[in-house]
């Protein structure tokens, strides 16, 4: 993974030489690629730390907004989700 981050801006770059791929993230889209680089983690507790590392409300829009994330990497190849 590359990463490129400007303290300027809110979006940062990523680039995934594996599958070629480069996404353009929000600060929320780069926290959740990130955790998930760092440790196996549920989408519960993704959740969670996201909504309390943005001073989000932990609802369904929130829950929404992960879930598609989720998809988004999964189908670019970036994660591989595993059932618990």
């Amino acid at each position: 993974f590359h990463w490129a981050g400007w303290d300027d801006e809110d979006e940062s770059v990523f680039f995934h030489q594996g599958s070629g791929e480069t996404l353009l993230l929000n600060p929320l889209g780069a926290f959740l690629l990130k955790r998930i680089a760092a440790e196996s983690i549920s989408t519960e507790k993704l959740s969670l730390l996201a909504a309390s590392r943005f001073d989000l409300t932990l609802d369904q829009e929130l829950a929404n907004i992960i879930g598609m994330s989720l998809h988004i990497f999964a189908q670019k190849g970036l994660i591989f989700r595993t059932s618990r």
